[in-house]
């Protein structure tokens, strides 16, 4: 089951996967451009990522790249992560995935 992140709301038909804040933008953006984005520059990247067709290839990609790793299980590489989904305790269906408590019992 999926974890429902709550950091980010509005979403009701699926459970958040991965998320790009601000922050996370200027931790790549600093040392590659040399500087952090002001405020008015970080609203204007809101729109330009919205905007961009280029990047959405890269996106396409690192989803996919990302799932093929998903389900690549060799060597039992994801034990620790499958052994927190079997113990997370199921709360409530959310579409087509169970939404799980964040804390898990040890």
């Amino acid at each position: 089951m999926a974890l429902l992140k709550s950091y980010h709301g509005g979403i009701t038909e699926s459970p958040v996967l991965f998320i790009i804040t601000a922050e996370f933008a200027q931790q790549i953006i600093e040392p590659n451009l040399g500087r952090r984005l002001t405020q008015k520059e970080i609203e204007r990247l809101h729109y330009a990522m919205l905007d961009s067709y280029t990047d959405g290839f890269a996106l396409t990609d690192f989803i996919l790249e990302s799932a093929e790793d998903a389900m690549n299980n060799e060597d039992d590489r994801w034990s620790e992560v499958d052994e927190d989904y079997e113990k997370r305790k199921p709360l409530y269906k959310l579409g087509d995935y169970q939404i799980g408590e964040d804390e898990i019992e040890k």
